[in-house]
């Protein structure tokens, strides 16, 4: 069992699959905690598939943060062009919601001045 932790990239999209089961998919992405020589910090992406509940979908969001606990496997293949690609998936077991995308800050001119002491009318 491993345990991620990321920002979901796009909404979740709930999938029925035959026998009517339904399947939630979303894709997450990991910042690594170092920076790369160029001075960035390398992001993995992982595909996750969440078989128990649907009713979950509409709370998975771009942008917000969970907590995964699942098993990871790795795929690789090659495209009709001899193109090589690879692609982590993630079954997920249990999904913890940490909140919403980051707060924009205010700026001047959505800020609401607090009034002076000279417009108070006492």
């Amino acid at each position: 069992m491993e345990i991620l932790v990321g920002r979901l990239t796009a909404d979740a999209k709930t999938e029925t699959i035959s026998d009517e089961k339904k399947v939630v998919h979303f894709t997450i992405a990991i910042n690594e905690n170092y920076k790369s020589k160029s001075g960035k910090r390398p992001v993995k992406f992982v595909d996750c598939s969440f078989w128990k509940n649907t009713g979950i979908q509409p709370f998975l969001k771009k942008g917000h943060v969970v907590e995964l606990y699942g098993s990871i496997t790795a795929r690789a293949w090659v495209d009709q062009q001899g193109e090589a690609h690879a692609a982590l998936n993630c079954s997920v077991n249990n999904i913890i919601l940490h909140g919403g995308v980051k707060k924009e800050t205010l700026s001047e001119e959505n800020h609401v001045p607090n009034q002076a002491a000279d417009d108070l009318p006492f």
